[in-house]
């Protein structure tokens, strides 16, 4: 029985923290960026053959939306987009690798307050691809939930704020890694929104197992800027 009351306590401090760290009122934030893809150790792995192409660099544009709110134990939510489109060869073998990559994002703030903030969640992340240059194309999907930790730091008086956030997850031969790190500066601060240019860089590094009879692993890495704003 005491078990139980500690274990009771526990879970209901636990909720009540959660709730107190919501947002105070109804926020939007949104952003569009643009990253400076490099891509290296990919490969392509298809009816036993396979491929490993040396891709270029590339910009590709993303972009989020978020929508922050006080409800208690309502997580809130995030949508994010990047093209991850990556073009290269493989000796005489031109391969295009044309992935898009969506993620759905339930976190709640452990922490939120003019000095730093800390969500924690899930992100369930759905790649949408085309490969072309090994036969025929080969249309793939693969989707993953994800661990998702995000953080930031706002410098007191200057508009600069330094932010964080990953994904992670390994299971049955799938593994997803993606972290990027960066810094924002309020270029227009008004009374009701804000607008930030920001920038930062971005790795990812993924393994997906059976994306439809494929292997498809690549790294991909690279400085990103871009602007944001919040309501």
């Amino acid at each position: 029985m005491k078990k139980f009351a500690a274990i009771t306590v526990l879970a209901a401090s636990s909720l009540l923290a959660t709730s107190m760290a919501q947002a105070d009122t109804l926020g939007l934030k949104a952003g569009v960026d643009y990253w400076n893809t490099h891509s290296s150790n990919e490969s392509v792995k298809k009816d036993s053959t396979t491929y490993n192409p040396d891709y270029n660099s590339q910009f590709r544009p993303g972009f989020f939306v978020a929508v922050e709110h006080p409800i208690p134990l309502i997580p809130n939510f995030m949508l994010r987009y990047q093209d991850v489109d990556t073009d290269g060869n493989d000796g005489s073998t031109h391969i295009n690798n044309d992935q898009r990559m969506y993620d759905a994002v339930l976190y709640y703030q452990a922490f939120d307050n003019p000095a730093f903030g800390i969500d924690y969640g899930m992100n369930l992340k759905y790649f949408d691809g085309t490969i072309q240059g090994i036969g025929n194309s080969r249309d793939y999907t693969k989707t993953m939930p994800t661990l998702y930790l995000a953080a930031n730091v706002n410098i007191p008086m200057t508009g600069v704020e330094l932010f964080g956030n990953t994904s992670n997850m390994r299971f049955d031969g799938t593994r997803i890694t993606d972290t990027q790190v960066g810094i924002s500066y309020d270029i227009l601060p008004l009374a009701v929104t804000s607008i930030q240019v920001r920038a930062g860089y971005r790795y990812m590094k993924n393994r997906l197992k059976d994306a439809d009879s494929m292997n498809i692993e690549q790294k991909t890495q690279g400085w990103f800027l871009g602007l944001g704003v919040h309501f």
